[in-house]
C-alpha cells in the first residue's frame, strides 16, 4: 500500500489507484480485518 500510495501521488501515476481505492485495496483491508471506518476513498 505504501509503494502504491508514492507511485499514485509522488510520481503522479493513475495506474496505481485501485491498489489505494477499489478492489485490490478492498482485498488487502479485508484480509487483515481493518475496520471500515478507516476508508477515505476517494482520496
Amino acid at each position: 500500500l505504501g509503494i502504491s500510495w508514492m507511485k499514485r501521488f509522488v510520481d503522479n501515476d493513475t495506474r496505481y489507484s485501485p491498489f489505494i481505492c477499489g478492489t485490490e485495496y478492498n482485498r488487502v483491508v479485508s484480509s487483515f480485518e481493518v475496520s471500515r471506518s478507516y476508508n477515505n476513498c476517494p482520496y
